[in-house]
C-alpha cells in the first residue's frame, strides 16, 4: 500500500507542479500540502 500511496503522491506532485508544497506518506495515508492561494486549483 504506501508503494502505491508514494507513486500517487509522485504524479500529484508532478501533474500540479508548484501549486503543491510537498507530500509524504505516514501511517498509510497521503498528505499532499498546497499553496493557500492555490487550494481550490489542487483539490
Amino acid at each position: 500500500m504506501s508503494d502505491e500511496l508514494k507513486e500517487l503522491g509522485e504524479h500529484i506532485s508532478g501533474a500540479i507542479g508548484d501549486d503543491i508544497k510537498g507530500w509524504s506518506v505516514a501511517f498509510g495515508e497521503l498528505t499532499v500540502t498546497a499553496n493557500a492561494p492555490r487550494i481550490a486549483h489542487v483539490l
